[in-house]
């Protein structure tokens, strides 16, 4: 099995911006960090997460901190 990671850079710049934003805070962080997440996860269930009955591709979600 072979993972590749990629979109670390878009990743990245995302998270520069929400730290340099003017109007930046808590709120605008935690907003990129969810996109990010909620791509991860979406990711993992499309093309990782094997299908039998759905059960595990179902309990799969972001959750707030």
């Amino acid at each position: 099995m072979q993972i590749a990671i990629s979109g670390a850079s878009k990743a990245g710049r995302q998270l520069r911006a929400a730290a340099w934003w003017p109007l930046s805070g808590p709120g605008r962080m935690t907003v990129v960090l969810r996109r990010i997440a909620e791509s991860v996860m979406t990711a993992s269930k499309q093309d990782y997460v094997p299908v039998d009955t759905g059960a595990l591709r179902a309990s799969g979600f972001v959750e707030d901190a």
